[in-house]
C-alpha cells in the first residue's frame, strides 16, 4: 500500500506543483484488482499498477499516455541507462520542491520523468513520446 500511495503522492505532487509535505491519510485507496488500485485525492484521482514479487515491490500510473516503466536490477544498469541519456545530451534535474525532471541544455528543454530507487533496484517511467525525444538523433 505505500508503494501505491508513494506513486500517487509523486503525481499528484507534479501536478499541483505541490512542496514536498506529504500526509498518507489524506490518499483514499481503492482496490480495484489484485494489482490495481484507484488512488483519490483532493478530488482527483489517479491509477495505479504494482507489481510484486520476490526481489521488489514497484507502482507506476496508468496514464492515458503511452508510458514506459523500466526497472533495472543493478546500480550499473542504471548507470547504463544514465550514460544513454548523458550521451544525447540529457541530465536529470530537480525542481524547487525535489521533482525531477529529464533536461537538455542544448535544446532548453525540461521534461518529466519519475524515478524511484531502492537499494540496487532502480525504475524510471516517461511517457514514450518523451523516450522518442530523448533517443532522437542528435
Amino acid at each position: 500500500m505505500w508503494s501505491i500511495k508513494e506513486t500517487a503522492y509523486k503525481a499528484w505532487q507534479r501536478l499541483v506543483k505541490a512542496s514536498p509535505i506529504f500526509n498518507p491519510l489524506a490518499f483514499h485507496c481503492q482496490m480495484i484488482s489484485d494489482s490495481e488500485c484507484v488512488v483519490s485525492i483532493e478530488n482527483l484521482n489517479f491509477k495505479v499498477n504494482s507489481t510484486l514479487n520476490s526481489e521488489f515491490i514497484y507502482s507506476s500510473i496508468i496514464s492515458k499516455e503511452n508510458t514506459i516503466s523500466k526497472v533495472f536490477d543493478s546500480k550499473v544498469l542504471f548507470e547504463d541507462f544514465t550514460n544513454q541519456l548523458d550521451y544525447y545530451g540529457w541530465c536529470f534535474k530537480k525542481d524547487n520542491n525535489g521533482i525531477p525532471s529529464l533536461y537538455s541544455e542544448r535544446r532548453s528543454t525540461v521534461l518529466p520523468i519519475s524515478i524511484s530507487h531502492d537499494q540496487n533496484w532502480f525504475a524510471v517511467q516517461i511517457t514514450k513520446q518523451i523516450a522518442e525525444i530523448i533517443f532522437e538523433k542528435a
